[in-house]
Formats: C-alpha cells, sequence, structure tokens
C-alpha cells in the first residue's frame, strides 16, 4: 500500500527499459481519462477546497511535514483536499472511467517506485499491481474483456489434480 504522507524517492535518470516504456505507455492512457474528465496530467501535489471544481497545483514534491503544515493551517471543517495526482481520480464521486485510470495510475506509481529502489522489502505487492495493474489496462482499453476476479488475480490456474500413488513393478520378496 502507498503511503500518502511520504515523501517521494528520489528518482534517478531513467533509464529506457522496455517495462518503463510500457509503465509510461500505461500511464498515458490513464492520464487521458483523467484529462477528458477535467482532471490534472501533471505529476504532483495537488489542493482542491470543498467548494472549487478544480484541482490546484502546490508543488511536484512536498515532504511530509509541508503535507503535514497544510492540512494543519485549515479551518476545521473547511473541507480542504490534498492528494498527488494518482489520488485525485479515486473518489466515489467520480466516474468509474477516472477510478480506473486512478487505480492504474497508482499501480503504475507503485511499481515506479519499487523499480527506484536498489532492493524492494515488499515484491509481493509489488508483483500483485503488475498483475492487477495489466487486468485494468486491458479492460480500460478493451472493455468488453472481463476483468479478474479481485480474489483469485494471482492464483488463475486450476489447482493439479492429487496424483495417485503408482503401483509398484518391484517382484515381492519372498
Amino acid at each position: 500500500m502507498i503511503d500518502p504522507w511520504a515523501s517521494a524517492p528520489a528518482r534517478s535518470t531513467p533509464v529506457a527499459t522496455s517495462l518503463s516504456l510500457l509503465l509510461s505507455e500505461i500511464e498515458e492512457a490513464a492520464l487521458a481519462a483523467y484529462g477528458a474528465h477535467g482532471l490534472p496530467t501533471h505529476p504532483g501535489q495537488y489542493a482542491r477546497s470543498h467548494k472549487g471544481k478544480g484541482w490546484r497545483f502546490l508543488a511536484n514534491d512536498l515532504t511530509v511535514e509541508e503535507r503535514w503544515a497544510l492540512v494543519l493551517a485549515q479551518r476545521e471543517g473547511s473541507r480542504w483536499r490534498f492528494g498527488a495526482l494518482h489520488d485525485l481520480g479515486s473518489g466515489s464521486d467520480n466516474p468509474e472511467a477516472v477510478r480506473q485510470a486512478a487505480a492504474i495510475l497508482k499501480s503504475c506509481h507503485l511499481l515506479q517506485s519499487r523499480l527506484d529502489e536498489a532492493r524492494s522489502p515488499d515484491l509481493g505487492e509489488a508483483i500483485e499491481a503488475a498483475i492487477g495493474l495489466g487486468s485494468a489496462w486491458r479492460q480500460m482499453t478493451n472493455p468488453a474483456e472481463p476483468p479478474l476476479p479481485e480474489s483469485d488475480a494471482v492464483n488463475r490456474a486450476s489447482p493439479p489434480k492429487p496424483r495417485t500413488p503408482r503401483k509398484s513393478r518391484a517382484k515381492p520378496k519372498a
């Protein structure tokens, strides 16, 4: 799970690999859905008042302390919302296509941050995100394709049939 209050890891110079190119292509498709529904498409941190119709860009990256300072500076009950680009479309008031795009962006963000780390302690989470990302992307680009069931997303293969023991061909000892 992505910690919204954790600082984003500093990205080194990106190396163009087939995986990074694929992630970029997937992100572009999700950002197109964001743009079609009036959401921002530039990576960064955003804010929106409950009365405001759009998100206001704050910065490319904010430290945890800076984000908390923004939250604490608001009057109680002012209902300001703050979030990273990949979180903006996840609200229930957004159309399904936007919520799907937000899930895709969140998965891309998770995978990219895991790739940027030297070693990932949570490789299982990254693999699970990759499987879900592939399914969500296929469904977004081809709505006729049925989605993977969430509970069965990782283990789609049917379990192997139990093996019956073989009869021994050895002759019984006298």
